[in-house]
């Protein structure tokens, strides 16, 4: 009988391509060292290590002092190595301990283990996933199942999620026990140590593949965050250009938190010569193109810190100044360099990917513009006030802004809409701030049509609003509606420039797509107006 060979754990990461000698490799300082491995294993290699540190944790100082006696610990050993290898002219390097400091990080390839990782897991025997949700806010996640399964179970979105980590059983016993990819790529897998070449040539040759493709994950190429430095050097040098050349037609300002619009009377930046306290200098749609025209930093450098500098500021109702973000976390800004699209948004970077871009773009296109007879929005116009204004010059338009109604048997409280009218139209009025407000303003609408549609409690609240104006006719919440009979509306105030459904940020539109498809199955109808905002 064969003896069973022993399970080792490999943490492996790969370098770009651009890496072509060992010393690119690795940092340079006096304490590494290294060496060359035996010609005898079959492929060429560098051992590089540093020397072991001993060290006590920084908290025992804090609990000796609290100890009424002494608290004998022993000191932590920090070692450090790893394994750099050529393999079919790619730079690989397995890590041990804490050798991953030793390298060069920002010449990892990144995704590496997350795409070889799926190329070789078996797609029913998947066991965590990590993802972020590009919705308000950037959201990380981790999922966990109690047993292998299928992607299915984990509730991804291929269109509006970023799929950072999987963890699962591969589909060959050759590949390990159990795979987990992210940058690196750590395997359990059962192998003799003379194996090791065959095995880092099996790995890279996952990451080649396109099997992923294949089983369900061709989406994660749709939107990638970038975290490569040198790439977001290069897209930071790229913004500067644009902010020297006053090309910022489309570059504009929004706070990338949700943030109550009635509770603000408008936002300012600091670094352009006005006084902070002065609430004249504060406008309800904050204008990046006074603050470009002001900038007379000349490097990239000094650009970019002063956009993480100076700060986007807002005053409340009682003239008191908040500070939201810095400039930079409030740029929303798409551009196409060396013939791909990245988009800037929340102070993070984005590749997406032209196919879906395009499948956005024309979904988007195809959204019927609803043009209702709704008055232009004053400059320092509340929401609410707008609402209010809108139902008391229309007698087919009943005010429900602010007028909650309850789900049956649970606490939930969701406005059914702002404005409802005789023709079954339910409006959903939101100024154009930021994608988060937008977010919000499309989640509300399609929650609010799918508890009308479900709900007999909720629409019995929701008749008792309307009738009052527009008459006990309007309709029988007893009944079940036809969807087809009520239109969904979103009503957009944006500046003159911004009256476009092209013009919303691209995120935006990934929502507003995944909303429309969802009341599209429901079988309601929907458009989108544009409400313009008086500069």
């Amino acid at each position: 009988m064969a003896e069973k060979k022993k399970t080792i754990d490999l943490t492996i990461v790969l370098y770009k391509t651009s890496v072509s000698d060992y010393d690119d490799t690795y940092e340079k300082s006096s304490s590494v060292k290294i060496v060359n491995i035996k010609d005898t294993w079959g492929f060429d290699g560098r051992i590089v290590y540093s020397d072991s540190k001993q060290a006590l944790p920084q908290w025992k100082e804090l609990i000796d002092e609290l100890s009424e006696s002494k608290i004998d610990l022993s000191p932590n050993v920090s070692n450090r190595a790893a394994l750099i290898v050529k393999i079919k002219d790619r730079f690989m390097a397995v890590v041990f301990g804490y050798g991953k400091s030793l390298l060069r990080e920002e010449k990892f390839e990144r995704n590496f283990g997350l795409k070889a990782a799926l190329n070789m897991i078996a797609p029913d025997q998947m066991r965590s996933v990590q993802s972020a949700a590009i919705e308000d806010m950037v959201v990380s996640t981790h999922k966990q199942a109690s047993r292998r399964t299928s992607q299915e179970e984990f509730d991804l979105n291929a269109f509006s999620d970023i799929l950072r980590g999987v963890t699962g059983k591969p589909i060959s016993d050759n590949y390990g026990n159990t795979i987990s990819g992210k940058d690196t790529l750590c395997v359990s897998v059962p192998m003799d140590i003379d194996e090791l070449g065959e095995k880092l040539e099996l790995y890279l040759e996952a990451y080649q593949g396109t099997r992923y493709k294949e089983i369900g994950f061709s989406w994660i190429d749709n939107i990638n965050e970038i975290r490569d430095p040198e790439v977001k050097d290069r897209l930071k040098a790229v913004l500067c250009q644009a902010l020297l050349k006053k090309e910022i037609q489309d570059l504009y300002i929004a706070p990338p938190d949700l943030i109550e619009p009635e509770s603000i009377k408008g936002f300012c930046f600091t670094g352009i010569g006005k006084k902070q306290d002065d609430a004249n200098n504060y406008l309800f749609d904050p204008d990046i193109a006074e603050y470009v025209e002001k900038l007379t930093e000349k490097t990239e450098k000094q650009i970019i810190d002063k956009l993480r500098n100076d700060k986007l500021l807002a005053i409340d109702l009682n003239d008191n100044v908040l500070t939201i973000c810095n400039i930079y976390s409030a740029i929303v800004w798409q551009c196409t360099f060396q013939d791909k699209t990245y988009i800037l948004w929340n102070g993070a970077w984005y590749l997406v990917e032209d196919s879906f871009v395009q499948e956005v773009s024309s979904f988007i296109k195809k959204i019927e513009t609803n043009h209702l007879s709704l008055p232009q929005c004053n400059s320092n116009e509340s929401e609410g006030a707008y609402n209010q204004r809108v139902a008391s010059n229309n007698t087919d338009y009943c005010l429900m802004d602010k007028k909650l109604a309850r789900v049956k048997d649970g606490p939930k409280q969701i406005e059914s809409c702002d404005l409802f009218t005789k023709d079954k139209q339910l409006i959903h009025v939101k100024k154009r701030d930021s994608s988060s407000q937008l977010s919000h303003l499309f989640s509300q609408g399609r929650v609010a049509a799918e508890c009308f549609l479900s709900d007999e409690y909720f629409r019995k609240q929701v008749y008792e609003l309307a009738k009052k104006k527009l008459g006990k006719d309007i309709f029988n919440y007893k009944e079940k509606p036809m969807s087809n009979e009520y239109e969904i509306i979103y009503a957009i105030i944006a500046a003159k420039r911004f009256l476009s459904i092209d013009k919303l940020p691209f995120f935006s539109q990934v929502n507003l797509m995944l909303t429309c498809q969802s009341l599209d199955r429901a079988r309601f109808k929907y458009s989108v107006c544009f409400i313009e905002r008086i500069e």
